[in-house]
């Protein structure tokens, strides 16, 4: 068989739609992609074959795919021609193995079995009459209904027995998207159910259809359009579709519910495999589903009679086909009470095979429409149960993955979850696992739970109050184990630091859950605290450095030398990573090191890469000037780690060699194969899309205070920078915008990720001063200036406040209006309190040292009066040295502020400044806060001006930040203020 010229050209331009894009915009994080071409002939056997695109380049990978259809689908051979949905990442046709984004929707229509219903090949002589079966109803009665919702697809094809199609899509949807809209396009379209997972194949659009041998049918192509659709836009369509068009009530005579059972059920919130149940199922599963329906109407406190009525009434109907005869509706009757019967009299009268039906049934029988539990919302709690069970049982040691597999198969109930809990494990990277692994996936998995169809009086009077933990004693061996952990890792981190047990981040056990409107709320169980600090011999303000807090702390507990190595090489691991994991070729670098071995050169300028570009560093309360967490960290491993032992100052050296020079840090798994586990990189195999954007930013910089540049693909992204405190949805959509551009196609993220990837690349930031191109000032403003200088004090207010930036290369020294850096500092980065400069009179200089002239940009002038006197400033001062050095007529002195010498301008912490009441004035602030807002919206300067004669400036941001990352304050563009959020008041 060969395909035509114009075929072949169609077929090109047809793969380009659907690869294209994705490989264009995801090649830089998926190195390697595939086309999977998949042959199938009668009697199932199957060949396949991938096609490299990142080897031949797209076209050529195209033509090759192409012949070897042709190939295959001829009258020699006789195999079906598939093509894989999704591109591969490598050479598998399984879901792990397909790239995760796609840039359209699918459908598969049989229309001559599911529309048609003939259930017989037609003969060869009725060939052409099939054909113009297919295309009659498509353009009869599919194509109209389709654009009367404005759902044209961008390609459709003639297969033989029906035709299959695309929408394309503006940007890219993952397997989420596509079960989101998997149901509307199955239950109101007829679309083939199976072809919504990205594994799943499709027919090659002009081959041969060679399911019945003797009658081949040739495809062809039935329409082509230039239409493209936003995913959110297309899904509201498809949803107005399936309501015209989806399955409607049964014509057999049955009874309306009441008016109100139907509200009752209409204002329930129900999980996605109920909803999907109660869409009706088909001959052979009705019994089982009205046992699982049942049993869930019961469990949120409906009586037997609504349950019998809404079952028998609403539901059955939906049924395919519904129950006819009276013995069905008894044997209905018969379910309903037995499943009621098992959730509230824990007795089912109904057969001895039958349990209470949930979530294992549910994803048994095709109910559930998530990959894995971790995703439902109700399996999520189920699975977090399971996994504290097995923190309990778990030593407090790092386990091996086989080792913990075989403590769970020995757990009575636990081994039919090894599977889920597996791949919870795999994607977050982990090698080993230890009980404070699982208490945070637990934490992750487990968000304040909402009671379903209940008043919120019955809540509360059925609600018992929980147990408060009053005192250590009150825990599990396995749980003070893991709080014993939190503070040592947490001690070795401060170092030489000294602080107070009141500021160092409480364990999660250390947290207790209040409510606050509606919402749940972790606040430090302050009596857990007091009693931890007496068993060390510590009052909560007592001053203690970070190896003298470790000391206390294996005196009191017992942990040994051995123990507590292991936690240094833990720590140091923890401070090398942000959100992103840290690459299993670095780990493996720190474990060498851990072991006594020393860095080869090219494994030394690794490491340097990473720790320059992606880690956190090193984190001081108080540091000198000069200071940088980076370099700090690796002066922390050098004290720390055997295979320096002996050679300290020689490494130091070697290190400061190769960090001024580092280059930013690629992938290195041609490098270091034997270091290298795809399954756990993030670069190879992210977790998420966050991870993905992440490892695609090669550095960040921050210049001066206001702007972020993010280096990707090599190029640099501007952004405009705002501290965390002042973090505003505004910001949000410009990094959102920055992101896009720089990925080069539309990007899916919530307000969420947005803020992850915000915090990380904060964390990552190297500051660099501002560089522009030198501009000459104009001679009468600058004349004015050395006029004032030169009387030794200027005259007049200058009304810029704001940090210097001093470019030495060109020469200029910037000084920006809005140089808000104290958020910056206090939140982002270090969290010290920050004296910057408010005013640049106070760097005035005397006439007999001149140290700063202020200038300004050629696009931003100041305005000044008939006198000369500024009236207003520019945004941004400037002046080139070269030219005031002219015009004085000798050396100026710059004083040259690198950003760590105001960064870390902090005061030592003594009896006198430690806020030991910290957390309850935030809380006191935030409910200031929310009184001011409820009267009028504000501005974040507004409200700090309010309070600031009753709360420092910082703590007020502070506050700010928490209830806007809350979600109870947001900002309101249009006024350009902040306000409560609707239903928070």
């Amino acid at each position: 068989m060969k395909f035509s010229d114009y075929e072949r050209a169609l077929l090109k331009e047809f793969f380009k739609e659907v690869y294209g894009r994705v490989w264009e915009a995801f090649q830089r994080h998926y190195p390697e992609a595939y086309i999977e071409i998949r042959m199938i002939n009668q009697e199932g056997h199957i060949t396949r074959e991938f096609f490299p695109i990142h080897q031949l380049g797209f076209e050529k990978a195209l033509e090759e795919a192409i012949s070897y259809v042709e190939k295959w689908n001829g009258e020699e051979n006789k195999y079906n021609a598939f093509w894989g949905i999704a591109l591969r990442k490598e050479k598998k046709g399984s879901k792990d193995a397909a790239i995760p984004y796609i840039a359209f929707v699918p459908f598969d229509l049989d229309i001559l079995k599911d529309h048609l219903h003939l259930t017989e090949e037609l003969p060869d002589m009725e060939e052409a009459e099939a054909r113009e079966k297919v295309l009659k109803y498509y353009q009869g009665t599919i194509r109209p209904r389709l654009e009367k919702f404005g759902l044209i697809p961008t390609w459709v094809y003639y297969t033989g027995h029906g035709v299959q199609g695309i929408w394309a899509l503006v940007g890219f949807i993952t397997e989420r998207e596509l079960l989101e809209v998997k149901n509307f396009l199955v239950e109101g379209m007829g679309s083939d159910p199976k072809i919504y997972e990205l594994a799943r194949i499709l027919r090659v659009p002009f081959s041969l259809n060679w399911k019945v041998p003797e009658h081949p049918k040739r495809g062809e192509l039935i329409e082509k359009n230039n239409i493209y659709y936003e995913f959110q836009d297309f899904l509201e369509k498809v949803k107005a579709y399936y309501k015209e068009y989806g399955p409607k009530a049964s014509t057999l005579e049955t009874e309306e519910i009441s008016p109100e059972l139907r509200r009752k059920f209409s204002q329930s919130k129900r999980p996605p495999c109920v909803e999907k149940a109660l869409n009706g199922v088909k001959e052979g599963m009705r019994n089982t589903t009205a046992y699982f329906l049942a049993s869930y109407f019961a469990q949120v406190g409906w009586k037997l009679d609504e349950i019998k009525e809404f079952l028998k009434n609403e539901w059955d109907p939906r049924n395919d086909p519904p129950i006819a005869s009276n013995d069905g509706l008894r044997s209905l009757e018969a379910t309903t009470e037995s499943a009621y019967n098992n959730v509230v009299g824990g007795k089912s009268e109904g057969p001895t095979a039958q349990k209470m039906a949930g979530c294992s049934w549910a994803r048994s029988n095709g109910l559930c429409p998530f990959k894995n539990m971790a995703e439902c919302p109700v399996g999520r709690r189920a699975l977090a149960n399971k996994l504290k069970q097995i923190a309990k049982e778990m030593e407090v040691r790092p386990y091996t993955l086989e080792e913990f597999e075989g403590l769970v198969r020995t757990l009575k109930g636990a081994p039919k979850w090894i599977n889920e809990i597996l791949g919870i494990l795999k994607a977050e990277g982990l090698s080993q696992v230890t009980p404070l692994d699982l208490q945070k996936i637990v934490e992750r998995l487990t968000p304040p739970k909402k009671k379903i169809d209940k008043s919120p009086r019955e809540v509360k009077d059925k609600e018992a109050p929980a147990k408060e933990v009053r005192s250590l004693d009150d825990f599990s061996k396995e749980e003070m184990s893991l709080i014993i952990r939190h503070y040592i890792m947490e001690a070795i981190k401060l170092d030489t630091t000294k602080t107070t047990l009141i500021r160092i981040r409480p364990p999660f056990l250390f947290l207790k859950e209040e409510k606050k409107g509606k919402k749940k709320v972790y606040k430090l169980n302050r009596r857990l605290l007091e009693s931890f600090a007496k068993k060390l011999g510590l009052s909560l303000d007592e001053l203690v450095s970070g190896w003298d807090l470790v000391a206390k702390i294996q005196e009191a507990f017992g942990v040994s030398d051995d123990e507590l190595r292991t936690l240094i090489v833990e720590a140091i691991k923890d401070m090398l990573g942000t959100y992103m994991r840290t690459p299993p070729c670095i780990e493996a670098l720190v474990d060498k090191l851990a072991e006594g071995e020393a860095l080869e050169p090219h494994e030394l300028d690794l490491i340097v890469s990473w720790i320059k570009y992606r880690s956190r560093g090193k984190e001081k309360a108080r540091a000198k000037r000069g200071y940088d967490k980076r370099l700090g960290l690796w002066e922390f491993m050098v004290e720390m780690l055997p295979a320096f032992e002996g050679n300290m100052g020689y490494w130091r050296l070697e290190f400061l060699k190769r960090y001024e020079d580092a280059k930013p840090f690629k992938c290195p798994r041609e490098v270091f194969p034997g270091y290298c586990n795809p399954d756990k990189c993030p670069f190879q195999n992210p977790r998420d899309m966050v991870e993905s954007i992440l490892a695609e930013i090669e550095a960040v910089y921050l210049y001066g205070s206001e702007k972020l540049g993010l280096v990707i693909g090599g190029k640099e992204h501007s952004i405009t920078y705002e501290p965390l405190s002042d973090l505003t949805p505004s910001t949000l959509r410009k990094l959102h915008k920055a992101l896009e551009k720089a990925w080069g196609g539309p990007l899916v993220l919530s307000k969420d990720e947005l803020i992850e990837i915000f915090k990380d690349i904060t964390i990552r930031a190297l500051w660099k001063p501002i560089l522009e191109p030198e501009e000459i000032v104009e001679d009468t403003l600058i004349s004015y200036f050395l006029q004032e200088l030169e009387s030794g004090v200027t005259k007049y207010p200058l009304l810029v406040s704001g940090y210097l930036a001093y470019d030495p290369k060109a020469k200029v020294i910037y000084v920006g209006e809005k140089g808000q850096l104290i958020g910056v500092i206090n939140r982002a980065f270090e969290r010290y309190n920050l004296k910057g400069i408010r005013d640049p009179r106070e760097l005035t200089p005397l006439l007999s040292r001149l140290e700063i002239f202020l200038g300004t940009s050629k696009n931003q002038k100041p305005v000044m009066d008939a006198q000369k006197k500024v009236v207003s400033t520019p945004r941004l001062w400037m002046f080139s040295l070269p030219y005031i050095e002219k015009k004085v007529g000798r050396k100026v002195n710059v004083k040259y502020l690198k950003p760590e010498e105001v960064f870390f301008e902090a005061e030592e912490p003594t009896m006198d400044n430690v806020d030991i009441e910290e957390e309850a004035k935030i809380e006191e602030i935030q409910g200031e806060i929310l009184e001011i807002l409820k009267m009028e919206p504000k501005t974040n300067e507004e409200i700090i001006e309010d309070l600031k004669q009753r709360y420092p400036k910082e703590a007020v941001r502070r506050a700010l930040e928490e209830l806007f990352l809350q979600g109870i304050v947001d900002y309101d563009p249009q006024i350009d203020k902040l306000i409560v959020k609707e239903g928070e008041l």
